[in-house]
């Protein structure tokens, strides 16, 4: 008989191999799991820094008459553009976010319908109770939907805010469909998302350390 050869047999090869890819693939997901944390961490700490980009991105986005250009969170600013004339401005995410735009029409008037017109603002739409400096940013109407942002501010907590969108929600048949919080070193950032029927809501509310809570509402009704 020819003399067996020496080493291992090959189940054990394959068994070697397999246990090297389960190692491998452990490792893998070890790295796969801190760089999602890593980015987890750094999307907080963006947010902590700049609570009011969420609002700034909604108006840059859903505002008819402007379009975004680009942003700098180092800065804390965004750059947009007026449609119609083209012309550009930087503001804070703040700023952007109360929707305390510059731009106007050839009148010289604000972008209709300009800052305290609220009189086209659907019943339906959840006001914040005893809520100052209120304003209509815009309100858009056509054959498809109705679309438009007010904002609003207070000096309650988030958790009011939360609990206030969240009982009119209820009583409007809308359901929660996204919830974001997050509050660090006094900087408060809220996202709240209700959606039902023809009917959706979204707030954001943001502060940052010692300033007024800002709330800004988009709301949009399909006809």
């Amino acid at each position: 008989m020819p003399p067996a050869r020496k080493g291992l047999p090959p189940l054990a090869w394959a068994g070697i191999g397999c246990g090297g890819l389960v190692l491998l693939a452990v490792v893998a997901g070890g790295l796969l799991v801190g760089t999602c944390a890593k980015k987890g961490i750094e999307a907080a700490v963006r947010i902590a820094a700049h609570p009011a980009k969420a609002a700034a991105e909604a108006m840059a986005t859903q505002h008819p008459g402007l379009e975004k250009v680009s942003e700098d969170d180092e800065s804390g600013t965004m750059t947009v553009r007026l449609k119609d004339g083209g012309e550009t401005v930087s503001l804070g995410y703040g700023d952007l976010g109360r929707g305390d735009i510059p731009f106007k029409d050839a009148a010289g008037n604000p972008l209709p319908p300009g800052p305290g017109d609220l009189s086209k603002i659907p019943a339906w739409v959840p006001r914040y109770p005893g809520a100052t400096d209120e304003k209509s940013v815009f309100h858009e109407e056509n054959p498809r939907q109705i679309l438009g942002m007010m904002t609003s501010q207070t000096g309650d907590s988030s958790e009011a805010v939360s609990k206030f969108f969240d009982d009119e929600a209820v009583k409007l048949s809308l359901d929660s469909s996204g919830r974001t919080s997050m509050e660090i070193n006094g900087n408060t950032s809220l996202k709240l998302t209700f959606k039902g029927g023809k009917r959706e809501l979204v707030v954001i509310a943001f502060r940052k350390s010692g300033d007024p809570m800002v709330i800004q509402t988009t709301y949009r009704e399909n006809k």
